[in-house]
């Protein structure tokens, strides 16, 4: 259980890691082109335009999401791969293992979704008559909508994963883990907690408040030190962590 826990670990260290930087390399528009929006573009223009970027980036993001996918399915494996090599005595590793399984099953959904329905809102194929503005107009609310959803369901992820980092770290602490393993846990969780005030209460508040700022890149940022550093980082230490020792657990 160990060794295939290490692997898994390796698995979400390195997708996460390559994933976050294809991301950041796309929505910098650094591998990918922006959109070239003329100054006077009226909306089903600005959208036409917007698609036509996506559909050029669509592969890149297609590699990233699928990336992900699979560092979501590593964390929906370490559950119950870190509930047997702790132990089930004690409750908490019930928590972290539904908790891990329940985030990483969401954040899969929140890739594979919205990357398929992405390519279906962006083909080029238009209605060549009189509706080929409300078709762009209802094109892009739909893409909206998506947007939306992968968002919810990201901050859904982030808010359970948290949990189940948290549950994890007060179980590893008792059983003998390496400190860093258990301030690693929480910082992440930290993170994540901390990732969905700013999307669901921060955001909204200074929206309303007219406040502004570069969200998306404000965003970028996030990604990048939670996605980017702070899981692969994490991922390291529950890996080495594991494979430290022999023994039925990291423990001894």
């Amino acid at each position: 259980m160990r060794t295939s826990g290490a692997r898994w670990a390796w698995v979400l260290a390195v997708t996460f890691l390559v994933a976050t930087v294809v991301a950041l390399l796309v929505n910098l528009n650094i591998t990918a082109p922006a959109p070239d929006i003329a100054d006077d573009a009226d909306l089903p223009d600005i959208i036409f335009e917007n698609f036509a970027a996506a559909r050029a980036a669509g592969l890149q993001e297609v590699a990233y999401s699928l990336l992900y996918a699979v560092g979501f399915t590593a964390i929906a494996m370490l559950g119950p791969i870190l509930g047997d090599v702790l132990g089930r005595g004690d409750p908490r590793v019930t928590r972290f293992t539904v908790f891990f399984l329940v985030a990483g099953t969401i954040g899969i959904l929140s890739q594979v979704m919205y990357v398929g329905g992405k390519d279906v809102a962006t083909a080029p194929y238009y209605c060549d008559c009189d509706f080929l503005a409300p078709q762009l107009i209802s094109r892009g609310a739909v893409l909206d909508v998506l947007d939306g959803i992968q968002s919810f369901l990201v901050d859904t992820f982030s808010l359970l994963f948290a949990f189940g980092l948290l549950a994890a770290a007060g179980v590893a602490g008792a059983k003998g883990w390496p400190p860093g393993f258990v301030r690693a846990s929480q910082a992440l969780a930290v993170l994540g907690l901390g990732s969905v005030v700013w999307n669901r209460i921060a955001v909204q508040l200074l929206v309303n408040a007219d406040v502004h700022i570069d969200y998306p890149l404000i965003g970028l940022v996030i990604l990048a030190v939670i996605a980017g550093v702070a899981t692969p980082v994490w991922a390291v230490i529950l890996a080495r962590s594991l494979t430290r020792d022999e023994g039925p657990s990291p423990a001894g």
